[in-house]
């Protein structure tokens, strides 16, 4: 008679994780040992690329973006007669940052100090660029000032908040300058 000693299947780094919406989490730095088979499960709406390896790509679905979390779970088959062990890992889906209220044609003076605003979502701080420049922004809220001497318009191309998550945005405002003349 022979005997079979076989180990429990071990799994280790598996870690929660943080993306940003529309991204797709390559999972890493996994190991295994004592293992016949893996099996990646979700409770969610999103997909694997391959839910049998160890390291697959995970799509979060449109629910689980919405909802700002996913939770997967992979299922490491034993060897034998011992039992599968299964380990959950929680992917944090952070939404796009975003910047509304810049729009609109404006008029001022010449040399008219204008203040560009513009109300930021997401979390602070933000990268802000704005007509090839960027600007650091410490709260939801854009506060920034030009000297106008011609007309100028002005773009916000995309936000950066910080948890690295970047959008793509259009908001333009315009200003229009008027020569101004004091009559005494």
């Amino acid at each position: 008679m022979e005997v079979y000693l076989h180990s429990n299947p071990e799994v280790s780094g598996v870690a929660n994780a943080e993306i940003c919406a529309g991204e797709v989490l390559p999972v890493e730095g996994l190991d295994a040992a004592n293992y016949s088979s893996f099996t990646w499960t979700t409770d969610g709406d999103g997909y694997f690329d391959d839910s049998t390896a160890l390291m697959p790509q995970y799509t979060p679905g449109t629910a689980e973006t919405a909802a700002g979390e996913a939770v997967i779970h992979l299922t490491v088959g034993a060897l034998g007669m011992c039992s599968d062990t299964t380990v959950d890992m929680t992917i944090t889906i952070h939404a796009l940052p975003t910047a509304t209220g810049l729009s609109g044609d404006y008029e001022v003076c010449e040399n008219d100090i204008f203040e560009i605003t513009s109300n930021l979502t997401g979390t602070a701080p933000y990268t802000v660029e704005m007509n090839g420049m960027q600007f650091e922004v410490p709260t939801d809220v854009m506060s920034h000032q030009a000297s106008i001497v011609s007309d100028t318009s002005f773009m916000i191309t995309s936000v950066t908040d910080a948890n690295g998550c970047t959008n793509i945005v259009e908001g333009e405002a315009t200003s229009r300058c008027m020569l101004c003349r004091r009559l005494w």
